[in-house]
């Protein structure tokens, strides 16, 4: 027993199953804040430790593998099948840090090294947001109900905020072999908590700064989207009135939303389906009319079924308080396989110029581009 223990220790197999632990409870549908800084310290710190290469990568890898399968599963909400693929690919992301300080570690200075894991994260998160199935692996979005921390995404956007994450453990790594071998505390481990303290009060200080552009109220609503069928009864949909159903579920939020002082109404994603080219173009021309009445912006979101042969068009279009179609925006980025029956048809993303200020779209999946959202976010108030 006590050579197993010995064993354990020598190996530091307490990190692989430490790290384990909190990555499965890291970033995904488990999150947990404080593990993204745990589990990439862990993982580096058994690298770090074992003086052959190869196969510790291969074990932090699995690691990473099955713990980035745990916590993506339900993610695509089809089958456990994609679920697993989702998740092997995000481990990919991970795991290329990990191969890129393992390279590097003790080939140059100590000090340098330090950002070699940080640079890497970073690096790998930008290149991954151009490939086709969005990278939800970002470090930054572990502190996605962090408000104040996140503030700081506005000065240097959300790769340096992975950045700052990933740095807290190689310097945690660093000062802990420092410590050992020198008996003195890094001064890394001062800097990284300034760094921190920096980060979290310009957030909360930004905050409490009032916008000098004004303010305006937004109210939205969920939208009445109707499936052909629900509950073995036939939906509305089938109904030849099914327009004035939608025009009438408008009209009462509208009534709600002005007398809330609202200058804008959204609706979510695909909140209204219709059937062909020509009851799309009913339901434009009656929103813009409640558009006029309610003195209102409304951004309609459209099933639109059947817009190019069998394919369908995810698209929002923005009408103004004076009835005028403004912008139609067709969702840029279609989740693959789950919407493998839309289309792709789209021009340069638009910023609009109106009372309110510029405004522009986004739809759901779009938001996990951040390449993509970061070229509109700075000329824009305010996007959907």
């Amino acid at each position: 027993m006590e050579k197993f223990i010995e064993w354990i220790k020598d190996k530091h197999i307490i990190n692989l199953v430490v790290g384990f632990i909190f990555s499965v409870f890291s970033i995904g549908r488990f999150n947990i804040l404080i593990s993204i800084y745990i589990w990439p310290f862990c993982f580096l710190n058994y690298l770090h430790n074992n003086d052959s290469k190869v196969i510790p990568l291969v074990v932090v890898s699995l690691c990473l593998l099955f713990s980035n399968i745990i916590r993506w599963i339900g993610s695509s909400n089809e089958n456990i099948g994609i679920d697993f693929i989702i998740g092997a690919y995000f481990s990919i992301i991970n795991i290329i840090p990990f191969i890129i300080d393992n390279i590097f570690y003790k080939k140059i200075s100590k000090l340098k090294s330090i950002f070699v894991f940080p640079l890497s994260v970073a690096i790998c998160e930008f290149l991954f947001a151009f490939f086709y199935l969005a990278n939800f692996n970002i470090y930054a979005y572990a502190h996605r109900e962090s408000t104040q921390i996140l503030q700081i995404i506005s000065l240097f956007g959300t790769y340096f905020l992975s950045f700052i994450i990933a740095l807290f453990a190689s310097i945690l790594d660093y000062s802990i072999e420092i410590f050992e071998t020198e008996k003195i505390l890094s001064k890394f481990v001062f800097l990284y908590g300034i760094i921190i303290v920096i980060i979290y009060f310009f957030g909360f200080i930004r905050l409490l700064i009032p916008l000098d552009k004004g303010e305006y109220n937004i109210a939205c609503s969920t939208g009445a989207y109707l499936s052909p069928y629900y509950n073995d009864e036939v939906s509305i949909l089938l109904n030849e009135n099914y327009i004035d159903y939608y025009t009438n579920y408008i009209e009462d939020k509208l009534f709600m939303a002005n007398h809330s002082n609202s200058k804008i109404m959204i609706f979510a994603e695909e909140a209204f389906i219709t059937r062909n080219k020509d009851d799309r173009e009913e339901m434009l021309n009656k929103t813009k009319e409640l558009a006029k009445e309610y003195n209102m912006f409304i951004v309609l979101p459209l099933d639109a079924r059947n817009m190019k042969g069998n394919k369908n068009r995810n698209e929002d279009v923005l009408i103004s308080n004076k009835g005028e179609i403004l912008y139609e925006y067709q969702k840029q980025n279609l989740i693959p396989i789950m919407e493998g029956d839309y289309y792709e048809d789209m021009g340069k993303p638009k910023i609009i110029k109106t009372d309110l200020g510029k405004l522009t779209i986004a739809i759901c999946y779009d938001i996990d581009f951040p390449y993509f959202l970061n070229s509109l976010s700075r000329n824009i108030l305010m996007y959907y």
